[in-house]
């Protein structure tokens, strides 16, 4: 029994195929690169809504990126998550055994599932973020924030583009050393797929592509003292020299990014559609800003999202034929966190 047709997904779910709009839009981005106009973009999960800012632009709208940690707190309040509705283990089962068939089918060797839990703060969005620290950090003003430890490509001014894979989790508190995540079956059969999802997909706009550091372990901080294992990959490949003047299409080819979909990619989206009963929106999209030479951008995960007033902290993680709804089940509410200072 296969759980979806892909002429009818097609059918059905015409928002993933993308209009011309989309691609002026990632135009522009090509544009402002190639003339060396430093700015900061924010890019959906489905490629559909681009937002780009020059610095000027960034400044009269009061959005925020930052790609550098926070070295001490501007919040008016410590942020804290006050209350969760998490999704029920019902609703987790449901959702992970389709997944798991499809897996058994071959329509998926690795799928992030992912879950929008609503929940309660004790102070806006804009404090949630000068209140974190994190890799990477975003606001837009009743939208979302997030705190990404995640870095999607860089790249140098010599055109050298690199990626960070990063898929594998494990608790500090339960595993001090990171010896279990480093010798799990499960994660390390995870991390493997994503690198070599990765590597294909810099060899589309690159040449010369080679893993460089595999597998490492990054402590991650999820407040209070509380810490996560997390393990990245480094793959670098060359651009050519008028990569700038390509950015938009290294970008549009690139995503969705592989850590946050799976593989194979295009199934994979089709899969994840069915399975998760909302709209990521900006949520596993990318952010990133271009200095007029060099480029940084990242995953946005760690999601806050904010809708008619309300907020929802989208979590999950990466599913194969290896993993258990229990351990999955507690990966999902572990990533539910505010990283304070």
């Amino acid at each position: 029994m296969i759980y979806f047709d892909s002429y009818k997904y097609k059918e059905k779910h015409q928002k993933l195929y993308f209009c011309s709009a989309m691609q002026s839009s990632f135009n522009h981005i090509s544009q402002l690169a190639s003339h060396g106009t430093p700015f900061t973009f924010f890019i959906s999960y489905d490629k559909k809504t681009i937002l780009c800012y020059t610095n000027t632009e960034l400044i009269k709208e009061g959005v925020q990126f930052s790609t550098k940690p926070a070295q001490e707190s501007k919040a008016k309040i410590q942020p804290a998550i006050v209350s969760r509705d998490q999704i029920s283990r019902q609703a987790f089962q449901k959702a992970f055994n389709l997944v798991q068939q499809n897996l058994h089918f071959g329509n998926s060797y690795l799928l992030n599932l992912t879950f929008r839990t609503p929940v309660k703060l004790n102070c806006s969005l804009k404090d949630v973020y000068t209140g974190t620290s994190a890799a990477y950090r975003g606001y837009i003003h009743g939208k979302f924030t997030f705190f990404s430890p995640e870095t999607f490509i860089k790249i140098n001014e010599k055109g050298i583009i690199r990626t960070f894979p990063m898929k594998g989790t494990s608790s500090v508190l339960l595993d001090p050393d990171g010896s279990k995540l480093k010798t799990s079956i499960k994660e390390i059969s995870e991390h493997n797929t994503i690198v070599d999802l990765l590597r294909n997909d810099l060899a589309i706009v690159a040449h010369n592509v080679e893993v460089k550091d595999f597998a490492y372990l990054e402590q991650i901080n999820t407040g209070k003292g509380h810490h996560i294992w997390q393990m990245s990959s480094e793959v670098e490949a060359q651009l050519d020299g008028s990569w700038p003047s390509k950015l938009g299409t290294i970008l549009e080819k690139m995503l969705p990014a592989g850590s946050i979909s799976g593989a194979p990619k295009e199934k994979t989206l089709e899969i994840i559609s069915i399975a998760e009963d909302y709209d990521r929106g900006f949520y596993t999209g990318i952010a990133g800003h271009f200095d007029g030479k060099t480029l940084d951008s990242c995953v946005m995960i760690r999601f806050i999202a904010e809708e008619n007033g309300k907020y929802y902290y989208c979590s999950g993680g990466g599913i194969t034929y290896l993993s258990n709804t229990e351990d999955e089940y507690a990966e999902y509410l572990e990533k539910i966190y505010i990283p304070t200072i």
